[in-house]
């Protein structure tokens, strides 16, 4: 059925010139992104009282120097949720995607997609509403 697709589309185009469709080549080298783990466990104790967005910072923070397909991603909330942290260590892998959350989590699902990164997103659980 391909191939009558294929003529479909090439019958609605307006051009002379002939476009050639395709496959996708898979040139890109493999990374294995099964083996993250983090460098050393957390330092807290029991009783310890620590807010979850610092939690998220330190943890973060160590993966990202653990390994570099960790990615983050930002619904401009860095300051709130700490990962400004991961931001000012790691700004080739920090995406900031502004006030725009839902847009924030698809463009997570597409770094996670081809298993070659793996995207933490951090916002408020209120903006999804």
């Amino acid at each position: 059925m391909t191939d009558q697709i294929i003529q479909e589309i090439y019958s609605q185009i307006q051009s002379k010139k002939k476009i050639l469709a395709m496959l996708l080549q898979e040139d890109a080298p493999s990374v294995d992104i099964a083996n993250i783990h983090m460098p050393s466990p957390p330092s807290y104790k029991i009783g310890d009282r620590i807010a979850t967005r610092k939690s998220y910072r330190q943890t973060l923070a160590k993966l990202g120097h653990a390994s570099d397909c960790i990615i983050a991603l930002d619904g401009d909330t860095k300051n709130s949720t700490f990962s400004e942290l991961f931001k000012k260590d790691h700004p080739d892998r920090f995406i900031e995607c502004y006030i725009a959350e839902q847009n924030t989590v698809s463009i997570a699902v597409g770094y996670a997609t081809r298993s070659r990164t793996v995207p933490f997103c951090s916002t408020s659980a209120a903006f999804f509403m």
